[in-house]
């Protein structure tokens, strides 16, 4: 997915400040949104990123301010539901 978003990135040529160059740069962006939510649905999330987030949320409950919000317990818990 990286390559063909690297391949379209050099491929684009549009004049600046023409309608084609937005909508070209708004195509870029929305592909690059897809790609990072992939990045958080199972199975690609399981086994990267989980042991990861379960560390950093290891790490956030020991401030005091940010172990109130739950930020990450949070995301784990509304993975499954979400992102499957």
């Amino acid at each position: 997915d990286q390559a063909s978003l690297m391949l379209l990135r050099s491929g684009l040529r549009p004049r600046p400040g023409t309608r084609t160059a937005a909508l070209e740069e708004a195509e870029l962006r929305r592909r690059q949104q897809l790609r990072l939510w992939a990045m958080v649905r199972s199975p690609f999330f399981e086994r990267f990123l989980k042991r990861p987030c379960e560390a950093l949320d290891g790490i956030l409950s020991k401030i005091p301010i940010i172990n109130q919000l739950r930020i990450m317990e949070l995301f784990l818990a509304l993975q499954p539901c979400y992102f499957t």
